[in-house]
């Protein structure tokens, strides 16, 4: 995973970084799996809330 400066990253951004397509990203944020923020049709996510999503989903 890519080290970014953003404090918040795209749907783009997060298909690159994190290897989550777009439509796997729109089932997790219609499933309400997913910490994101709508700004009228623009989609977003916090990058320090994806990353610690990602350490409480991780699997040891």
């Amino acid at each position: 995973m890519e080290n970014t400066n953003k404090d918040f990253l795209t749907i783009q951004e997060v298909s690159i970084l994190y290897n989550i397509g777009k439509h796997t990203q729109n089932k997790y944020r219609m499933d309400k799996k997913i910490p994101y923020i709508k700004i009228g049709k623009k989609i977003f996510y916090e990058k320090t809330k994806l990353d610690e999503w990602f350490r409480r989903h991780a699997i040891n």
